[in-house]
């Protein structure tokens, strides 16, 4: 039996003021498979980015197509089709045309950001929660090493360590959620990225609740709709 759920992320700054949002609507199949549809929008910098990812029951990528645009053109589009042996990647820039190869990396893919907040939230499928309070995430990769996702769709390697912080009930617009808390040790990592924190769902769905970054953003990441019902 299939399950269907809609949802929608709001991008604040500092001051609390709407700063873009994204749109997702997640269909779960029969078998575990995931796959998400998500708009992003952030509006200063008019960049929209469109994204279809489907991951295992085990939250691991089977195929992402993402799609940006900024400042009200085409920058870069990819398709990626992740198996054991490898990575068949198809990709388009605004300067080149279509390139398509295979890529093997050294392990598996465990992990995959797209940039969506709602993917992020997939990130903690991996965390062994009776393990140590600090975890190496590896075998994860992004599509761009910009800190809005613009500029590429990519297989580009990261690595970093995911830090849990405790589990806590957290009340958000969409309602109220019982989560668990992270942190991003991101530093050393490729991506240049502030302070960063996420609030996921203790239901097994890892759902992203919130989400902040520290200085010199001071962003929050709020759910403000969860199947079609703000509150």
């Amino acid at each position: 039996m299939k399950r269907v759920r809609h949802g929608r992320i709001e991008y604040l700054d500092a001051a609390g003021r709407s700063r873009g949002r994204e749109r997702f609507s997640l269909l779960v199949d029969a078998d575990g498979l995931r796959t998400l549809q998500v708009t992003c929008e952030i509006d200063a910098t008019e960049l929209v980015r469109h994204v279809v990812q489907t991951a295992d029951p085990r939250f691991r990528p089977r195929e992402v197509y993402v799609r940006v645009a900024k400042g009200g053109r085409f920058t870069a589009a990819g398709w990626l089709c992740f198996e054991l042996e490898g990575v068949d990647i198809a990709t388009q820039s605004g300067s080149d045309g279509p390139q398509r190869r295979r890529v093997v990396p050294p392990q598996p893919v465990l992990a995959y950001g797209s940039h969506p907040l709602i993917v992020d939230g997939w990130i903690a499928a991996g965390f062994e929660l009776a393990g140590p309070a600090v975890q190496p995430v590896r075998e994860a990769y992004v599509s761009s090493y910009e800190f809005d996702g613009s500029g590429t769709v990519d297989l580009l390697p990261i690595a970093f360590d995911l830090e849990y912080l405790g589990r806590e009930w957290l009340e958000v617009r969409a309602g109220r959620f019982e989560c668990d808390h992270f942190r991003y040790r991101l530093d050393g990592s490729a991506i240049e990225h502030p302070p960063y924190e996420t609030w996921v769902t203790t239901d097994g769905e890892f759902t992203l609740v919130q989400a902040r970054t520290g200085a010199p953003t001071h962003y929050l990441y709020e759910l403000v709709e969860f199947d079609g019902a703000a509150r």
